[in-house]
């Protein structure tokens, strides 16, 4: 029998604690309205994020933006975001991150829009992972949360409402 040896990034020891101290911020007040420059009424751009607490451990972090209100709509959902990122600029993607197909079938941002005179609420969650995911842009988005959801040491969740008038 041969054996190959091959190279990976998943880390050698794994520390999980449900007491981490792994957070996710936007520019709005939790629970509260996001701006609407990141909405369909606004420019449809990404909104800019930061995260703290990376665990030990974590090679890339993941994030997906969920309407909770259209039966869990996948507005973006992105990995392989470099551990090292502590922030994500609005509109721009982290060198070496994908995006995952959103439920609407688009490759990247689909920015929150409720129908007209509704208000939805929106669920952040960021997670960090112990390995470089093996996908391609355009990956599923349930796929890429069910690799999230296995492979995470920490979650972290933030959230946001928007209105469209």
């Amino acid at each position: 029998d041969q054996s190959i040896a091959i190279p990976t990034t998943i880390a050698t020891t794994i520390e999980t604690t449900s007491n981490s101290d792994f957070s996710l911020t936007g520019l709005w007040v939790e629970g509260e309205a996001i701006s609407t420059k990141y909405t369909c009424q606004g420019e449809f751009i990404s909104p800019p994020l930061q995260f703290s607490g990376v665990p030990a451990g974590t090679v890339t972090l993941g994030l997906v933006i969920i309407d909770q209100d259209a039966n869990g709509v996948v507005h973006w959902a992105v990995a392989n975001i470099p551990a090292a990122e502590t922030s994500i600029d609005e509109g721009v993607l982290p060198v070496g991150a994908i995006h995952a197909t959103t439920t609407q079938g688009i490759v990247g941002y689909w920015a929150p829009c409720p129908p007209s005179g509704q208000t939805h609420r929106y669920v952040m969650t960021a997670y960090a992972i112990a390995q470089q995911l093996e996908f391609a842009d355009g990956v599923d988005a349930a796929t890429l949360l069910d690799a999230f959801e296995a492979g995470a040491l920490a979650v972290a969740g933030n959230s946001f409402v928007s209105e469209t008038p």
